[in-house]
């Protein structure tokens, strides 16, 4: 897809002032960590089953937070009739292996408290993506040093998007490919707002998917892995995400005719 197809495609104004209203009250002087309470020492370890409808989409979420943390964005993609799992496994106590990893189509990753082994989990993950498994890898996946995913998932040059730096405050969609398969199959993507974003710069050769409103990236995708620079905690992104997730797992798995992209990292 040639980047230069970019076109800005703007927010009806009512949204993004409705969007910008919601999330007015946030702190931008705190980091990921800063802004929510310990972890529960008593969470729960290993893969929790969640809800999910017919659909041939299975969902892993392997996030270093309580699940209550991050359940609108559960529950909106369990809620989507291409979905038939959305299970979640709590990284900030243990790590998914890849026969784990293997029993899902796409698997989403981010962090509210660092992950317990970050090099072992980008590893997995690597080798997940090798045999044809989808990674979404969303903020803070690249905050290095706390929230990073490391190992070969990172030295090997997966991720889209570099290390970079945060939180960024609030924005709404930019410019974007609209004829790209994430942002339009099967739903088309219009509105979709995000706060305490990353600050990254994307890697030669990918696909440069869409924009924020402020130009820093917000998805591009590297063959079976793609990259968002939202952060899916409860109260802090709102709109087309659950929507977007899907159609970028159906992308990235071919999975239901999402129409991937070649398997390349």
């Amino acid at each position: 897809m040639n980047t230069k197809k970019l076109l800005r495609h703007l927010l009806g104004a009512l949204g993004v002032i409705a969007a910008s209203n919601l999330f007015a009250s946030t702190s931008y002087g705190q980091s990921w960590s800063d802004e929510f309470a310990s972890r529960d020492p008593d969470a729960q370890s290993g893969i929790i089953e969640g809800d999910g409808g017919d659909g041939a989409l299975r969902v892993l979420l392997v996030v270093g937070d309580q699940p209550s943390a991050y359940s609108t964005i559960r529950n909106g993609l369990a809620a989507l009739p291409e979905v038939g799992a959305v299970d979640t496994f709590d990284s900030s106590g243990g790590t998914p292996n890849v026969d784990q990893l293997s029993n899902y189509s796409c698997v989403v990753v981010w962090a509210n408290f660092s992950h317990a082994n970050p090099d072992a989990l980008g590893n997995n993950l690597a080798d997940y993506a090798d045999s044809g498994g989808g990674v979404i890898a969303s903020t803070p996946s690249r905050i290095a040093g706390f929230y990073y995913i490391g190992g070969r998932f990172l030295s090997g040059g997966y991720d889209p998007m570099f290390n970079g730096s945060g939180p960024q405050g609030p924005s709404t969609l930019g410019t974007f490919i609209p004829d790209h398969p994430a942002m339009t199959t099967p739903y088309a993507i219009s509105n979709l707002f995000g706060d305490f974003r990353e600050m990254v710069s994307l890697r030669p050769d990918i696909e440069d998917v869409a924009r924020w409103a402020d130009n820093l990236p917000l998805l591009a995708v590297n063959g079976h892995v793609a990259g968002d620079t939202a952060f899916l905690h409860d109260g802090f992104w709102n709109l087309q995400w659950p929507q977007l997730l899907v159609n970028t797992c159906l992308y990235i798995t071919r999975c239901g005719g999402g129409g991937g992209p070649p398997t390349s990292n």
